[in-house]
């Protein structure tokens, strides 16, 4: 029952390391949003040239698929983080019917 639960705890940690691994994959492929920088009109006359805001300074191109690759992944890292939760309150709730009959 203890090598049982170490497999579940350790396919927590496992999970839980992948969904973070995902997670900041969505945040990079989708744009570094947060460094953002306002540019000026190129000319003096503002009403001929529209000012580019929320452009991304340093922000690298994303590459086609990587996002829906790590949303896959998130869900992924997401039913195997539940399964491993599953089998600790399963293990769980045998650990009490045996503490049960023992009593």
């Amino acid at each position: 029952m203890i090598g049982a639960l170490n497999t579940a705890l350790t396919g927590l940690q496992t999970f839980a390391g992948k969904a973070e691994k995902a997670a900041g994959e969505i945040v990079r492929s989708s744009g570094d949003v947060s460094q953002t920088q306002d540019a000026a009109p190129a000319s003096g006359n503002a009403s001929l040239a529209a000012p580019i805001t929320g452009s991304p300074v340093n922000a690298v191109a994303p590459v086609p698929g990587d996002l829906e690759k790590a949303a896959v992944d998130l869900k992924l890292a997401e039913a195997g983080y539940k399964a491993s939760a599953r089998l600790v309150k399963s293990l769980t709730n045998m650990q009490d019917a045996l503490l049960d009959v023992l009593r």
